[in-house]
């Protein structure tokens, strides 16, 4: 798929994750924003999968861990959500770091942290 059915899907994502915030607001655990995400995508018809583990190659062997991101979307677009308000250049690495292991091509980083409005970051290894 190219660049711009991967942004497609990234702003399908987006506005689901700004409804989310504008219901909820920020200062919440983790955990109730991933809940809530969940439903707005089902509520959109948004195909989307929870938690599950994808597998990391390296040199053209599986390796025994595996990366569980929080969504994948259409099997298509990697999300991660995230609470805290620092450590956003660590968190893009780290999704770009799996994005190369795993084969994804693109990855989105969600926070809902921030007073105010969502911030989101698109990230490609």
């Amino acid at each position: 798929m190219d660049k711009r059915g991967y942004s497609t899907v990234a702003h399908e994502v987006i506005a689901a994750a700004m409804e989310v915030y504008e219901e909820l607001g920020n200062g919440l655990p983790e955990l109730a924003y991933r809940e809530a995400l969940a439903i707005e995508f089902e509520l959109r018809r948004i195909p989307f999968q929870q938690e599950q583990p994808l597998p990391l190659h390296y040199k053209g062997c599986i390796l025994q861990r595996c990366y569980t991101p929080n969504f994948v979307v259409h099997d298509l677009l990697v999300v991660n959500l995230r609470i805290l308000r620092t450590g956003e250049i660590e968190e893009e690495a780290q999704l770009r770091n799996y994005l190369k292991a795993t084969g994804y091509p693109w990855g989105l980083l969600l926070s809902f942290g921030f007073p105010g409005r969502l911030r989101w970051k698109a990230v490609n290894p």
